[in-house]
């Protein structure tokens, strides 16, 4: 199902009973991939209007990231993302969007065009805790709660950073990761890296969707990434050095 517009993705939407699906963004190049027109370069999972997110971040909020780049080139060229459908589904479709990534493959792997950032593994538990695509990460570090080797920031003193996160200043009573991130850091001026990962963990992720949790609970790997872009990505800058 192509989707040109928000309006037809609200139509689509309306039609089902089911409220989350499988969307494959593609390079207008019209070559025939994956039941659509355009190679893809990005599957993911939404609700609602997340289909158009990534276009949103890239064109207007200056995200930093292959697929990035790529909308806007696309953008540049004249020419629109083709944006399709691949299902419907009335839970959050793990499974399907790891059968797809795989079926396709990532560039960052050699295996084929998409520019999804890390390996899906949906079916990994550790502790209890559902790591999904940090597993792999997760697993070589040793625990649940066991800290990256490759974690930028584990012994920097970090504090509330110049930007507040939109969702706070909105809407207090739904806080989205960032807004987390925010708070915590905010409330503990001086904070190093690893213990910030340590707080966070405590919380409940039940109501985040990027968590890919139903426990609440996330793992040590999915923080530190949300930390570092929260502190490394310009068009975030949450997170900032501790100044006395």
């Amino acid at each position: 199902m192509i989707i040109r517009s928000k309006v037809d993705l609200a139509t689509a939407l309306r039609q089902r009973e089911e409220k989350h699906y499988v969307y494959i963004l593609r390079y207008p190049d019209d070559v025939i991939a994956c039941d659509g027109e355009g190679t893809p370069f990005y599957v993911g999972i939404g609700q609602n209007d997340r289909l158009f997110s990534h276009e949103e971040n890239a064109l207007h909020k200056g995200e930093i990231s292959e697929k990035a780049d790529a909308i806007r080139e696309i953008q540049a060229s004249g020419r629109e993302v083709v944006r399709t459908i691949d299902s419907f589904h009335f839970v959050e479709p793990f499974i399907r969007e790891a059968e797809l990534i795989l079926e396709i493959g990532r560039k960052a792997e050699g295996t084929g065009p998409l520019l999804n950032a890390q390996t899906y593994s949906p079916s990994h538990r550790l502790e209890g805790v559902e790591l999904r695509k940090y597993a792999v990460n997760q697993i070589a570090a040793g625990g649940i709660d066991a800290i990256p080797a490759r974690f930028k920031l584990r012994n920097v003193r970090l504090m509330g950073g110049p930007n507040i996160p939109r969702s706070i200043q909105k809407n207090g009573s739904k806080i989205c990761v960032m807004g987390k991130v925010y708070q915590a850091a905010q409330a503990n001026p001086g904070i190093t890296g690893e213990q910030l990962v340590h707080a966070l963990a405590k919380l409940d992720w039940s109501e985040n969707k990027s968590a890919y949790t139903q426990g609440g609970q996330v793992c040590a790997s999915w923080l530190c990434g949300y930390i570092e872009g929260a502190f490394f990505r310009s068009d975030k800058l949450h997170l900032q050095e501790f100044r006395p």
